[in-house]
């Protein structure tokens, strides 16, 4: 077992070696899971665990089927906690086989008074609203532009 460790939640192997330890030799400190850090630590260790049982999933698949089985096998633990999650927040969860991944996605409104730009990265959404950056649009507007009717098209035609 590597000395030093802690934070460190005990599963089955740590537990058999810490109990393989001499407790004269070294000093064994344990404590309760905080019930505001287990949603933390517990989703962290699931995603560890997941991360190893993809990666075999992986090497013991061809290539050509390799992601699909990954992705049946996340739904499949997405599936165990459909008692907890309930059945439409289950539905929603569950991954599309197809394996395909969002690219950024752009959403114009209103004559592009409203440009909402979302990005999928891991599990970052980030939402950005052009309108709040209004301001500096319209100092943007003053730089030079390489198209001379840059300006007429924007409905600006002093320079």
């Amino acid at each position: 077992m590597k000395q030093g460790i802690y934070e460190q939640l005990i599963n089955t192997i740590t537990r058999q070696e810490i109990s393989a330890l001499d407790p004269d030799v070294y000093n064994i400190g344990t404590e309760k899971l905080d019930a505001e850090e287990a949603r933390k630590l517990l989703s962290t260790y699931l995603a560890a665990v997941t991360r190893r049982a993809l990666k075999i999933v992986r090497e013991q698949t061809e290539d050509k089927t390799a992601v699909l089985a990954q992705i049946r096998t996340c739904n499949e633990i997405i599936a165990t906690l459909k008692g907890t999650l309930g059945e439409e927040e289950y539905n929603e969860l569950q991954l599309d086989e197809q394996g395909e991944v969002l690219d950024p996605c752009v959403f114009q409104a209103e004559q592009h008074s409203q440009i909402l730009t979302v990005k999928l990265s891991g599990k970052l959404i980030y939402l950005v609203s052009l309108v709040a950056i209004k301001p500096m649009l319209k100092l943007m507007e003053y730089q030079k532009d390489p198209n001379p009717h840059f300006f007429q098209r924007n409905g600006n035609h002093n320079r």
